[in-house]
């Protein structure tokens, strides 16, 4: 059997991941506000506000979010592509 494609999920995986961790590292208020009272941190709202108000490290921030979230989609279709041979899953 050939688990190559192990490899190719771990890399989009932890691309996001990385993007992700970056971008929550530039938006240094977010991760002050979230620590202080996650549960109100935790909206769409929140986080435009403080990327919007944040200049150009907000917009940056957001591109890394934006491509987080398509690494994970990508890790997330790559992985059901070739897991679905050997689960039958496109019979």
């Amino acid at each position: 059997m050939n688990f190559m494609f192990i490899k190719s999920i771990l890399i989009d995986f932890g691309l996001a991941a990385i993007f992700a961790f970056a971008a929550f590292l530039m938006l240094g208020e977010y991760r002050r506000l979230f620590k202080t009272d996650p549960k109100a941190a935790l909206s769409v709202e929140v986080l435009k506000r403080i990327i919007l108000s944040s200049g150009v490290r907000g917009y940056i921030a957001s591109f890394l979010l934006v491509a987080s979230v398509l690494c994970l989609f990508v890790g997330v279709f790559n992985l059901l592509l070739n897991i679905a041979p050997f689960v039958n899953l496109l019979d």
